[in-house]
């Protein structure tokens, strides 16, 4: 056991290894609690395979990889920084546990080439405007089996996200390929763009969700067990959307291939698809209209109005071609009146 009252730093011109049974604890005691940390730097590897406590901070660098499978503790922050040299992973198990109470908590791959990949480790932030912040401008972010617990979730990769977590806000990107899988418990907003122009995004949230611009080169998948509300004059792009969520009213703007739809309250649908190629649309409307118009052709391979209402009307308007397979507006033709 090491203890201090202030500065803890341990550097490495090679490997830095802090055993399971080691541990670090720097309390403040008689000092301000802004100068108790401690820092892990290595010319080589960095293992945190112990325990290490501060007031205030915990910086751990490589310029290769860091392996975290210990338990870290700090009041403010947590920093791991992998790759320095442009090349380094961050890996951790089951045995990993990162909290913080009143900030941030900071992991990043190297910037060349490196992935975060977190198996059943536990990552919490608790304060109210807190954040994780997991960075693989080179790699893919994995971080599953525990649900890590922030006010917000900030992920850059290159090469793929999948993430399980209790956040309020997601800042989520993908910049080369792979897909983006989010799984998020309590009611969330999606801040700025939600972009993967390298494959698919998939959603699913346990509460309400908002999103804003959502782009993709492969489907996009919505989820949620609560109201989606999507921003006014938001752009959805990409392959096939599909949203499955007990929304009524809902106006979207896309540039898709399909859209797969279900609503399950009363509402008014309106889709404006500013694609010029064919759209194929599946819809099925609780309560309310749908009006639907594209820039290119549309194919409405199954849309059904699941209300016997007057108002209920569907009005499907194309640019180019309208091929029609099944199409109710109701049971009964002077009920529901469909649109072509």
């Amino acid at each position: 056991e090491l203890r201090a009252e202030g500065k803890v730093a341990i550097t490495a011109a090679r490997d830095a290894l802090l055993g399971a049974a080691s541990k670090v604890i720097v309390d403040g005691d008689g000092v301000a609690e802004s100068t108790s940390e401690a820092t892990f730097s290595a010319g080589g590897h960095t293992t945190v395979a112990g325990e290490v406590t501060t007031l205030n901070s915990v910086t751990i660098t490589a310029a290769d990889d860091i392996t975290l499978t210990g338990r870290v503790t700090a009041t403010h922050l947590i920093e791991a920084i992998a790759g320095t040299d442009g090349s380094g992973s961050i890996t951790g198990d089951i045995y990993t546990a990162l909290t913080t109470f009143a900030s941030q908590i900071n992991l990043s791959a190297g910037i060349l080439s490196g992935d975060i990949t977190l198996e059943g480790s536990t990552i919490s932030e608790s304060a109210t405007t807190g954040t994780i912040r997991l960075q693989a401008l080179g790699g893919s972010v994995s971080q599953t089996g525990v649900i890590a617990t922030t006010h917000q979730l900030t992920v850059r990769a290159a090469h793929g996200v999948v993430t399980t977590t209790a956040a309020s806000v997601l800042d989520v990107q993908n910049s080369v390929s792979g897909d983006i899988t989010l799984f998020n418990v309590g009611d969330a907003s999606v801040v700025g763009a939600l972009s993967n122009p390298g494959g698919k995004i998939s959603v699913t949230n346990l509460g309400a969700l908002g999103v804003e611009t959502i782009a993709a080169a492969g489907d996009i998948s919505l989820e949620t067990t609560g109201a989606l509300t999507v921003a006014d004059d938001a752009l959805i792009s990409g392959g096939v959307l599909t949203i499955d969520a007990p929304i009524g009213s809902l106006n979207l703007h896309t540039q898709v291939s399909g859209i797969v739809l279900t609503t399950r309250r009363q509402g008014d649908v309106v889709i404006d698809n500013r694609g010029t190629g064919t759209l194929d649309l599946r819809a099925a409307i609780a309560n309310g209209s749908l009006n639907v118009t594209t820039a290119g052709s549309l194919t409405a391979t199954r849309v059904v109005s699941l209300t016997n209402a007057d108002a209920n009307d569907i009005r499907l308007q194309a640019a180019g071609a309208l091929q029609i397979g099944w199409v109710s507006a109701g049971e009964y033709a002077e009920i529901g009146r469909a649109h072509v």
